[in-house]
């Protein structure tokens, strides 16, 4: 009877734990995404770095919409806006202060 009783709870635990894998944060972006979108659609974009998370990076594109596309890191035009970004961002923050230091999560007006 006790390991009847035992092995109920263990299913019971078992269950209870896989269960919680679904509060987990997970991508945003489930495949690579579009290579190109139209530009005059954008309205913000955000680059999200690879994390604890997310292993991959993810660039997230606001469309004037209101739908969130997510764009193919790989594609040019991706690595155009990132470069760009990035740019913009240096140029509009000490770069004493900026070299080294990648923010997880930059966000720009296109």
């Amino acid at each position: 009877m006790q390991t009847v009783t035992f092995v109920i709870l263990a299913c019971i635990l078992v269950a209870h734990v896989e269960g919680r894998g679904s509060d987990v944060m997970k991508c945003f972006c489930q495949d690579k995404g579009v290579n190109r979108v139209n530009r005059r659609l954008l309205t913000r974009l955000e680059i999200h770095a690879p994390s604890s998370y997310c292993p991959r990076l993810e660039i997230v594109i606001f469309l004037n919409t209101g739908a969130k596309v997510c764009l193919n890191p790989e594609s040019q035009m991706a690595k155009n806006m990132v470069t760009k970004a990035r740019r913009n961002r240096s140029a509009s923050h000490d770069p004493s202060k900026a070299a080294g230091h990648e923010e997880e999560k930059l966000k720009t007006l296109y």
